[in-house]
């Protein structure tokens, strides 16, 4: 569940291959995206944001630093396009603290006896409603970005279609073009 706030990352992140090096360390291959690193202004304010949503997460990543720092650069890379995303920040934000309410709840449930038994777990319940509602709203905004997404995709995809002689033409020139210059 630590990890749970990288769920929100999914088309956002830059997945990379990974192998095992002797000694058990893995080893992140290629770059990892557009920021693939942070410099120390946006490393200290996206770990400033993960302690204050979610201190057990900036424990983690803390101890990967000195641990794993190639898994810690990585997470970074992919926590970074997240937190670039005012939209994914905010859901992102809302998902940690629904989750650490179930959390600390069952941690209470588990320790009471009786009558605060009965009330802890109709308060479990209303946490993990919270819960069901901010995942649903995290997947309505996965939808709308990717919605706009498929738009854009398809307003280039209509331009690209009208100017298809044009593209065909310069290929053609590409192709038969003795010595010409090479455009890539």
């Amino acid at each position: 569940m630590l990890w749970a706030g990288l769920l929100l990352l999914g088309s956002a992140a830059w997945a990379q291959p990974e192998s095992q090096e002797p000694g058990g360390k893995r080893q992140f291959a290629g770059k990892l995206g557009p920021e693939a690193t942070l410099n120390e202004a946006q490393e200290g304010e996206l770990l400033a944001f993960i302690k204050a949503n979610e201190p057990m997460m900036a424990e983690h990543l803390g101890r990967a630093k000195s641990e794993e720092p190639s898994m810690y650069h990585h997470k970074l890379a992919e926590l970074w396009q997240m937190y670039k995303d005012p939209d994914v920040r905010q859901q992102f934000s809302k998902t940690m603290k629904a989750n650490r309410a179930s959390r600390e709840l069952v941690e209470q449930y588990k320790k009471a006896e009786g009558a605060d038994k009965a009330a802890l777990k109709d308060k479990l319940t209303g946490a993990v409603g919270d819960q069901f509602d901010v995942d649903v709203a995290g997947k309505e905004l996965q939808i709308k970005k990717m919605t706009t997404e498929i738009a854009k995709l398809k307003d280039k995809i209509g331009k690209r279609r009208e100017q298809k002689d044009k593209y065909v033409a310069k290929r053609v020139e590409q192709m038969t073009s003795e010595g010409g210059d090479w455009e890539w």
